[in-house]
C-alpha cells in the first residue's frame, strides 16, 4: 500500500556535498555522514531567518542545526559542548529543544550539563 499524500510530505535532510567531498578527499562517503539522530527539535516560527531544526547524533559531540526551508540543509553552525577549564570534555548531546520564539537552542548533555 502506498499513500501519495504521506509520501509527498516525506523529506530528506541534506548533509551538503558529502559525495563530492568524499571523491576529492581520502575519506569514504559513509565515514563523512552524520550518525543516526537521537534527539530532534523543530520550530518553524523563524525558519526563514535562521535554522529551525536542531539534532543530536549518536556517539558524537556535535549537535547540528538545519534550515527548514526548501533546501533542508545542514548549516555551517554546528554546536559543540562548552569547554571546561580550557579543555573539551567528552560530552554527548542527549536532549535538544528550541525556544518558543525560535531564537534559542538548548542542548542537554549526558553528564547533566
Amino acid at each position: 500500500v502506498h499513500n501519495v499524500f504521506t509520501d509527498r510530505l516525506n523529506r530528506e535532510v541534506s548533509q551538503g556535498n558529502v559525495a563530492h567531498n568524499a571523491r576529492k578527499g581520502l575519506h569514504d562517503e559513509w565515514d563523512m555522514r552524520l550518525p543516526p539522530v537521537t534527539a530532534l527539535a523543530t520550530n518553524k516560527i523563524r525558519a526563514h531567518e535562521w535554522p529551525g531544526c536542531i539534532t543530536a547524533h549518536e556517539g558524537v559531540q556535535l549537535v547540528g542545526s538545519w534550515m527548514l526551508n526548501e533546501s533542508f540543509k545542514l548549516t555551517d553552525t554546528k554546536l559543540h559542548p562548552p569547554r571546561l577549564e580550557g579543555r573539551y570534555v567528552d560530552r554527548r548531546g542527549t536532549a535538544v529543544a528550541i525556544s518558543r520564539c525560535g531564537g534559542l537552542a538548548f542542548v542537554g548533555h549526558d553528564d547533566g550539563s
